[in-house]
Order: C-alpha cells, then structure tokens, then sequence
C-alpha cells in the first residue's frame, strides 16, 4: 500500500479518531495489477491459483494490513475481494468459486 496523495494516512487514521469507530474493514475491490491476469485494477481474475503464488498474494496483503496498522489505522475486519463473482467495469476481480475457495484457504489464515 502506498497513499495516493500526500497525507493520505494522517487522514484515514484521523477519520477514525475523530469517528470512534473501532477500525477499518480492509477489504480488496481488485488485488494490484502484479497478481491478476491482465495486469489491470479493472476486470481479469488472478494471474495464477497455485499454492506458492497464492501464500506471495497472502504475504502482500498482510504486509498491506501491517502498514495501515503501523500508521495508526487499526483493522477489525478483511477481506479477500468485494463481489467474488462479478466481472464489473471498474475496480474488480473475478473469482471463480474454487479460485476463491482455494485463496481464501491459503490467504485467510495469514
């Protein structure tokens, strides 16, 4: 994870500050264009469904939580993608039922 502009972080961990709200649910639209098969936020699925490629996606995704966490923005709850089986024209990810299975499997344990 990275922020987008300058700042970003001290924002997300005020907006929870000054809320209340126990934390954040880190919960995926579409992985990084590194782990999908058409190298783009939008639409595709994972570029791979083996076991080494899905513990690297599950070590990113822990390292992403880690971050937010280090900063100040406490995460509750994850999740490994938002609308599984929708193939969408914005940020998305298709998971076929046994990718997801199998993914969340591997990753979800981490």
């Amino acid at each position: 994870i990275i922020e987008r502009f300058p700042g970003q972080i001290d924002l997300l961990r005020d907006l929870i500050v000054t809320s209340g709200a126990e934390g954040y649910n880190a919960e995926y639209w579409s992985p990084a264009p590194y782990w999908k098969s058409n190298e783009n936020y939008i639409g595709g699925t994972l570029k791979s469904n083996t076991t080494e490629f899905l513990n690297e996606m599950g070590n990113a995704m822990v390292q992403d939580i880690a971050y937010l966490e280090k900063n100040g923005c406490p995460v509750v709850m994850w999740g490994l993608q938002n609308e599984p089986v929708v193939s969408a024209p914005y940020s998305s990810c298709f998971y076929p039922s046994l990718l997801y299975y199998n993914a969340f499997k591997i990753i979800a344990p981490k």
